[in-house]
């Protein structure tokens, strides 16, 4: 039997160890902000239905779900709307990972960002002031606030943000954070972020 005697438990990951105390409090607290992120899907359906773009961009039900992992800690996401697909993404992430701001992000790739990126470009400056990002990664499946994956959208010169429509390999990625302390405006605050970046493709 192997035994690794020169790694042992320090007195805080022993005390870490025996205390179960942190998981039933976990639970809890995924429950609670579920139950935010289901009041949020209500209303973006709602939102939704009442744009002109649902009707180009079918979207399945609104989907909550959690895992484990993204860079070490936890997480949990709400989907809507949720189109992806090999050749088009049209999709709304709302999203908190643990010890991390909440995120509310609009993704578009392939044909849903060729048939979009103009509107897009007109309307963007609309944005400004309001504190939204803009994802200057290569990477589309990133949602940390670090400098190499989102810029503030008033730093940056908007002529230089990447518009190849004609790549469906592009993308671009538009996001809105909320303070943890601030959980109970999750509804509000992502609600609003939605109608903002969907009436800039109208």
């Amino acid at each position: 039997m192997l035994q690794d005697t020169k790694n042992p438990l320090s007195g805080l990951q022993l005390a870490v160890l025996k205390d179960t105390r942190f998981f039933d409090t976990k639970r809890e607290v995924v429950s609670i902000l579920s139950a935010h992120f289901h009041a949020l899907q209500l209303e973006l359906i709602e939102q939704w239905n009442a744009a002109e773009l649902h009707h180009r961009f079918a979207s399945p039900a609104p989907k909550i779900f959690k895992g484990e992992n993204y860079k070490g800690y936890p997480y949990l996401n709400m989907d809507f709307p949720r189109v992806f697909g090999t050749e088009s993404i049209f999709a709304f992430r709302s999203m908190t990972w643990w010890g991390h701001p909440f995120s509310f992000t609009l993704h578009l790739q392939g044909e849903a960002y060729s048939a979009l990126a103009g509107r897009l470009i007109v309307n963007i400056n609309k944005l400004k002031g309001k504190g939204y990002y803009v994802c200057v990664n290569t990477s589309p499946w990133e949602y940390h606030f670090g400098r190499d994956n989102y810029l503030p959208i008033d730093e940056i010169n908007l002529s230089d943000v990447p518009f190849n429509p004609g790549d469906k390999k592009s993308f671009i990625k538009l996001s809105r954070r909320l303070n943890l302390d601030d959980y109970q405006a999750i509804v509000p605050f992502g609600s609003e972020t939605f109608r903002e970046l969907i009436s800039c493709l109208d």
